[in-house]
């Protein structure tokens, strides 16, 4: 088993200081420790000393400033987060990801991870968001070695994995329908959050996991194999189309 990553896309204005506090301050409650280090530089400096001035400095764009990448820890727990963010969302979506060491998993279940899954959707306004393990995840590249471009199409159907309403839209009832008959849990609410398996590190939940990109179109996520790249739009929403 690697580590559990947690992440999370969106293209809303994550630029409010009190939506963070209180964000930060119930995943502090879920996983017993407090945000303890964040900083732009690595090693991580504890600029910060509550969630209440973390708010602030995360929202604390300087004038020349066009985007934030910040790093954070939660005290001894081996739990990490990193944040980019952007004045202009034109081009980029936000990121938010949180990383629980594999010893972290191991001396925890897993409601830890699916409440703080669930509240980043809560909080963060995500278009698309998932949990699994990190080596489930960086295998989802494209061949050509470059970043997947999430206006061409998504990394994949994980252990956990959200959609937002645009994207419930976009696939369709049926499809969604389909994956309920596959014993894939959803919970449809603003969007549709699919579980596959109790656990992430369930291998015999992995072919499922690729069944369910193929109900949603394969064409949607990305295929390591592909040699040449996809045309941006047809087969996922642009970021336009997300904020309209």
């Amino acid at each position: 088993m690697s580590e559990i990553q947690v992440t999370f896309f969106s293209v809303s204005n994550l630029l409010d200081k009190r939506n963070w506090i209180h964000f930060l301050s119930e995943v502090e409650s879920v996983i017993d420790h407090r945000l303890s280090h964040l900083d732009s530089n690595d090693p991580i400096r504890k600029k910060i000393a509550d969630v209440k001035s973390a708010g602030n400095y995360i929202c604390n764009f300087d004038n020349h400033e066009s985007d934030r990448q910040l790093l954070g820890k939660f005290g001894n727990s081996q739990i990490e987060m990193s944040l980019s963010l952007y004045k202009d969302i034109s081009a980029f979506p936000n990121r938010v990801s949180f990383y629980f060491s594999e010893k972290w998993f191991q001396k925890n279940d897993s409601s830890a991870v699916l409440e703080v899954f669930n509240l980043g959707n809560k909080y963060l306004k995500p278009f698309y968001s998932y949990a699994d393990e990190s080596k489930n995840i960086s295998i989802k590249r494209k061949s050509t070695g470059m970043t997947v471009d999430l206006e061409t199409e998504l990394l994949g159907v994980f252990w956990l994995t959200y959609f937002n309403q645009k994207y419930v839209e976009y696939f369709g009832k049926k499809k969604l329908d389909i994956l309920e008959g596959l014993d894939i849990s959803l919970c449809i609410d603003s969007g549709v959050t699919c579980r596959v398996g109790d656990l992430p590190t369930s291998a015999e939940n992995v072919a499922l996991r690729k069944v369910a990109e193929n109900v949603l179109g394969v064409d949607t996520f990305v295929n390591p194999e592909l040699g040449f790249d996809k045309p941006r739009g047809p087969q996922a929403l642009t970021y336009d189309q997300l904020r309209s």
